[in-house]
C-alpha cells in the first residue's frame, strides 16, 4: 500500500518545484527587469478602451492613419 500521508513533505516539494518557476515566469517581465513593467501584459479587457484593427487593400503607414484621424 503507498504511503501517501507518510511522505507528503516530498509531494508538497514536487508541487513547489513546479509552481515556483511559473510564479517567477509572471512577475519577471519578458524583456527582464531593464524594459520595466510586470511580467503579464494585460489586454484590451483588462486596460479598457476599444481595439480596432483595420485591413486596407493598398499598403498604408501609419502617419497616414494618424493624418486621417486628425482630421
Amino acid at each position: 500500500m503507498l504511503d501517501i500521508v507518510g511522505k507528503r513533505g516530498w509531494y508538497f516539494l514536487f508541487s513547489a518545484l513546479l509552481i515556483l518557476p511559473g510564479l517567477v515566469s509572471l512577475i519577471i517581465p519578458p524583456g527582464g527587469w531593464v524594459s520595466g513593467g510586470s511580467g503579464l501584459n494585460p489586454g484590451i479587457d483588462f486596460t479598457s478602451g476599444s481595439a480596432l484593427q483595420v485591413t486596407f487593400e493598398t499598403k498604408i503607414t501609419e502617419r497616414q492613419v494618424q493624418e486621417r484621424m486628425d482630421q
